[in-house]
Order: C-alpha cells, then structure tokens, then sequence
C-alpha cells in the first residue's frame, strides 16, 4: 500500500542550504578542483624534470665513483716493493675504503632488486641480496647517528677529553714504564740478574722514553732537534685533536673509532719499538745459546737436511764455545725479563686496539636487518620455510 501511495505524493523538496553551508561546500570543491589542478601540474613537471635528474643522478654516480677509484689507488700505493700500502697502515684507510666499496656497490645492488622475477625460482637468488643491501644501509644509518651522538660529546668536552687523554698519556705510558724499567733494574720479584747489563738496558730505555716524551730535553736541544718528542709536540694541539675526531663523527661512528686507533697506535710508537727490539735482542740470544748448546755436545745443525749431526770441533773451538754459552746462559735471564716485561706492556696495547677493532667489526658487519627479518618474518630468511 506504501509503494502504491507513493506515486501519488511528489518527492519531499530538499532543504534550502544555508548561507555557511554553501560557503562550506563552495570552498570544498575549490579545495577539490585546486588540489586536483595541482597534482596534474606536479605531474606534468615531473613527466618532464625526471630525465633530467636521473641523467644529473647518473652524473654524480660516475663521479664518485671515479673519486673511488683515484682513492683506491692512492690506497694501494707501493712507494717501493715490499712496502706496505696506506690501507695495511692505517684503521681509518681501512675504514674510508670500506666505505667507498660499499658504495660503489649500492648502484649495483639496487639495480639488481628493480629488475628481480616475481617467482620462486629468483627467490633464493634475490633475497641475499636484498638482505645485504638493506642491512648495509641500516648499519650505515644507525652508525651516523651514533656517530653524532658521539662526535657531539668530544666537540662540546673537547678540553676535558684532552686532559684525560694528556693524564692516561703521561701516567701509563711516560710514568708507568719508568716505572717498570727501574723496577726491573733492582732484582725484580728477587731474581737476581746481571747488574751491568740491567743497568745499560734500563739507561738505554729510559733515555729513549724520556726522548719520546720530550720531558728530559734541554730547550737548547729540543730547538736542534726536529723530532722533540710527542708528548711535547702534541700536547698543546689534543683538543684540535678530539675535534677533529668529533667532526668525523658525523660521517659515521666507525670512522671516530677508526681513527681513535690509530691515535692509539701513534701514542703508543714507543711500547712497541721496544717489544720489537727486546724480542729481537732475545730471538738472537735465543738462537745463539741453541748453537752453542749444539757445539757444547759436539754437534751442529745441518742446514741442508734439517737435521743435527755430530761434528768433531778442535780444543779451541770447544773452548771459545764452552766460555760464550756460559757468558750468554747467565746474561740470558736478564734479557728474557726485560722481554718479557715489554711483551706485556705491548699485549695491553694490543688488547685495547682488539676492542676498538670488535666494536668497528660489529658496526660495519653486524647483522642487523636479519636480525630484523628472524623476529619479523622468518619465511623471508633463507633456509627458513614457512609452516
């Protein structure tokens, strides 16, 4: 009955808009018409700006990587054969050409994820790739903002940064190993060595100390001298020093710590001239105490079959050997001691520049975006099927 009587009645009449109402629905499809004009003009003008700015992208692209490759070569320089290189030198060499390859490597990668298959044959080819592009740009993205972090604490504190770095210098390097070495010079832990010989060994070390740090120098000779000493020399220029290091922050975490080591193996020059002449002095020590050892028994080594024969030696010769391998079995104590000494001193070096080593090993290759992926969506990893 409604539907028959509906026919009969005309349709309710819409109520007049109001005059907010119209300004509102007016401005609405202003609002419309403009935003629609708008996206067909950014169209338009990318339609025609995007040539000109992927060929300006590729520009850029081949010079850098030509850039690349002029540092590269710098890098592998041999000034002459048997040389090492920049890069085998230098952490920060290091560093600078890993970054340089990872990205001269980017283009290359992520050309290889546009043009993937959509099936599951390039799956287990494409997915690799995908990992290590994307895990290198996160580790390169959280390793610059960790680097501000940091570059911005040693640019605000650089002089106080500077005074620790002056106190641990002249404490643990000038001080502590005076220390030492004048330890080892009155019969250390009652070992009884050779006065003479621990006397020259503990002067000859401790004057080259005292060169290195410049602090035994008159200021006629320092003026003579080209080298005066680091201590000396970088003492007044460390805040320049941590801001250099601040600054490099910005570029990346890595390249601070890159760089930190490698002040650390500037800094500690003289710990390891030392380890590297005290193990000398002992491997030659070493070496002639087991040839004198050999012609004390009335034997000798045969070089050329790698082997030990007997030999008949003459009274004298037996003699002469018998009276230097007692000389050198009782200086040997001394010399092993003050080795030893060194050995240590050089492995705290060592164990420093080990951990700034992990903690750049972890921001250039830790796997973070896999990491991402197990947690996220394990079917995406390769070797992992989803159930």
């Amino acid at each position: 009955m409604l539907q028959r009587d509906r026919q009969r009645y005309p349709p309710p009449r819409k109520r007049a808009l109001s005059v907010s109402d119209r300004v509102r629905e007016q401005a609405t499809n202003i609002s419309n018409n403009v935003l629609t004009q708008s996206r067909l003009a950014l169209k338009r003008i990318w339609i025609t700006v995007s040539p000109l700015i992927w060929n300006v992208l590729v520009i850029v692209i081949i010079f850098g990587r030509c850039l690349s490759e002029i540092v590269f070569w710098i890098m592998e320089l041999r000034l002459r054969p048997g040389w090492l290189t920049i890069k085998d030198l230098s952490v920060t060499a290091q560093q600078i050409d890993l970054r340089l390859q990872q990205t001269c490597y980017w283009p290359i990668q992520y050309m290889t994820l546009r043009k993937r298959r959509r099936d599951w044959a390039s799956i287990t080819v494409n997915h690799p790739d995908y990992i290590r592009y994307y895990n290198s740009l996160w580790l390169v993205a959280n390793d610059i903002i960790m680097g501000v972090a940091f570059g911005t604490y040693l640019i605000e504190n650089n002089e106080e940064v500077a005074k620790v770095i002056t106190w641990v210098g002249k404490t643990c390097m000038v001080e502590g190993l005076g220390r030492m070495i004048s330890w080892l010079r009155e019969w250390p832990a009652g070992l009884k060595l050779n006065n003479e010989l621990a006397a020259f060994l503990a002067e000859l070390f401790t004057y080259l100390i005292d060169f290195w740090a410049g602090t035994s120098l008159s200021t006629e000779l320092r003026y003579m001298l080209i080298w005066e000493g680091y201590v000396v020399a970088l003492q007044p220029h460390f805040p320049l020093i941590v801001t250099i290091v601040g600054y490099s922050g910005f570029i990346g975490m890595s390249l601070s710590i890159s760089m930190l080591s490698d002040i650390l193996s500037l800094l500690t020059m003289h710990i390891s001239s030392f380890y590297i002449a005290s193990a000398r002095i002992y491997d030659w020590q070493l070496s002639i105490l087991i040839s004198l050892f050999h012609l004390f028994r009335g034997k000798k080594r045969n070089v050329l079959r790698n082997r030990i024969d007997s030999c008949d030696y003459d009274l004298d010769q037996l003699l002469l050997g018998t009276i230097l391998f007692a000389l050198l079995a009782f200086l040997f104590p001394t010399v092993m001691v003050f080795y030893l000494a060194f050995a240590t001193a050089r492995a705290g070096v060592l164990v420093g520049k080990v951990v700034l080593d992990i903690c750049l090993a972890c921001l250039n290759h830790w796997p973070l975006f896999a990491l991402m992926l197990r947690v996220k969506d394990p079917a995406r990893i390769p070797g992992i099927l989803s159930h």
